[in-house]
């Protein structure tokens, strides 16, 4: 769906692309034309995959591009990579054959109470679309940024019922070296030679990429240091600090969210940076000298961050 809502767009000026991981960079957060379109990158040949789907007038002049850890984890990219383009082009909400094979799980959530009826008949002003968005208010916005709705009230309160309360579910996946935590010795090469050809075709297209290491929870950041078998992460900012050095592109690593002068509870989960944390990493950026300055006003940014309402969130849901 993002691919095919960048095709309705004009061009936009800074175009946010990766996993779930970028998602919470907003429209609010620049003074140019911005779109977010993360939760469409597992790998990082799928960059150059998804940028070369996009026709010439919809190439954007800044990509902000999200490196998650596990891209360059060499048993991640055995189970995820060989992306069909399908992922970007085909939309299987329009599949009939699709929605009824979800249907014993929708079924099955309302005998389990997980999923209410009477939400769905009432009157919505907003018109939310999708059972995710009547029932939790979660959902993408039409930046393409994602609200996490009821959950975020979850995590403030502190709810036991939150997912991944307390990092566990995280920290059980570290220990288990599973489902993004895979163990790893040293960044693939292969994914490092992907991202290579990313920056050089971003070159010869005009397009400027700002990459950034998005932050773990401190507490899940300690518990891969201590674990002994994600050494790739260690290793992986000394790794893309090379692939970069030789290029005008730019590189940003965020280890955990102290070096963003924050602390957990400004993550959704053990792997999501919240709103407030991301508008952290931004202007982190835009200090740096980034070429987003162009495309942001970080005196309004300062102030936004100071007048975030709570932990998580900066702007209006």
């Amino acid at each position: 769906m993002k691919h095919q809502a960048l095709l309705m767009l004009p061009r936009q000026n800074v175009l946010a692309v990766g996993s779930s991981r970028v998602l919470q960079f907003r429209r609010e957060m620049f003074v140019c034309p911005f779109w977010n379109a993360g939760y469409s990158i597992l790998t990082t040949s799928d960059f150059s995959t998804f940028l070369s789907l996009l026709p010439a007038d919809r190439r954007p002049q800044t990509l902000l591009i999200a490196l998650d850890q596990w891209m360059f984890n060499s048993a991640w990219i055995a189970a995820n990579g060989n992306t069909s383009t399908d992922r970007w082009t085909q939309n299987p909400s329009h599949d009939l054959r699709t929605g009824l094979r979800l249907l014993p799980d929708v079924l099955a959530d309302v005998a389990r109470r997980r999923l209410e009826i009477s939400p769905l008949l009432q009157h919505r002003p907003d018109a939310p679309w999708g059972l995710n968005a009547w029932q939790n208010a979660k959902g993408f916005r039409p930046d393409g940024s994602f609200a996490y709705g009821r959950q975020v009230l979850q995590r403030l309160d502190e709810d036991p019922r939150t997912p991944d309360f307390q990092f566990a579910g995280t920290l059980k996946r570290i220990a288990s070296g599973t489902d993004r935590f895979q163990f790893g010795d040293i960044p693939d090469s292969q994914a490092l030679n992907s991202l290579q050809k990313l920056l050089r075709t971003c070159s010869e297209l005009d397009i400027h990429v700002v990459a950034f290491l998005p932050p773990f929870a401190d507490t899940v950041s300690t518990a891969l240091q201590k674990s002994g078998r994600h050494q790739y992460i260690e290793q992986l900012p000394a790794a893309l600090r090379q692939v970069f050095s030789s290029t005008s592109h730019e590189l940003h690593c965020f280890p955990n969210l102290a070096s963003l002068g924050a602390d957990d509870s400004e993550a959704i989960d053990g792997f999501h940076a919240g709103e407030k944390a991301a508008l952290r990493q931004l202007l982190h950026m835009l200090q740096q000298g980034s070429r987003l300055n162009q495309c942001c006003n970080t005196d309004q940014l300062t102030r936004d961050l100071a007048a975030a309402p709570n932990a998580l969130e900066v702007y209006p849901r």
